[in-house]
């Protein structure tokens, strides 16, 4: 409920538009596949990770840059650790 109401009130300072919430989904799923699915504390530590290369990529190259290095690195953890930095692997349904 106060979400809903959040949001109403912010209509008045910025436009409501349908992909408004598009940037924050897209990092909350990179940090998500970041740590591991299901791990909460992962999450967190994911998070900073992920602020800290989006920080020092955005002074050393450029605003352009942050998104597509931070990227990069979720696809050479993915490549080195399937499950995440903080994930356990997971059984498939056949596999029980």
């Amino acid at each position: 409920m106060l979400g809903g109401i959040a949001g109403a009130s912010m209509l008045s300072i910025l436009p409501a538009s349908p992909y408004m919430g598009a940037a924050p989904n897209n990092y909350a799923w990179l940090v998500v596949m970041l740590a591991g699915l299901g791990n909460i504390g992962g999450a967190v530590v994911g998070g900073f990770i992920i602020g800290m290369v989006e920080a020092v990529s955005f002074q050393f190259f450029g605003a352009g840059w942050p998104y597509v290095i931070s990227i990069c690195i979720l696809i050479i953890v993915m490549v080195i650790k399937p499950s995440g930095l903080f994930g356990t692997s997971v059984k498939g349904y056949w596999e029980s």
